[in-house]
């Protein structure tokens, strides 16, 4: 990560890999850090197959809440 620093899908890797684990906390903390990256990121975190237990989780819901929030005071 420290290599790629603003790659997002490096970030979406690593939320995918903890995600997958069940670290849903620190995996929406790294999705988050994809989406500041790259907005786009955010539709693909919505739609992956194998992302659809975390979309079930208190953190996803979260992480949707500071993506908006982010997003309304960018504009």
């Amino acid at each position: 990560i420290a290599q790629e620093s603003e790659y997002a899908p490096v970030y979406f890797n690593f939320g995918l890999l903890r995600a997958h684990s069940e670290a849903f906390t620190e995996a929406s903390v790294a999705f988050m850090d994809a989406v500041r990256r790259d907005k786009s990121m955010a539709d693909y975190i919505a739609a992956h197959p194998k992302l659809a237990k975390f979309r079930t989780t208190t953190d996803y819901t979260n992480l949707l809440v500071t993506i908006k929030k982010e997003s309304n005071s960018n504009e």
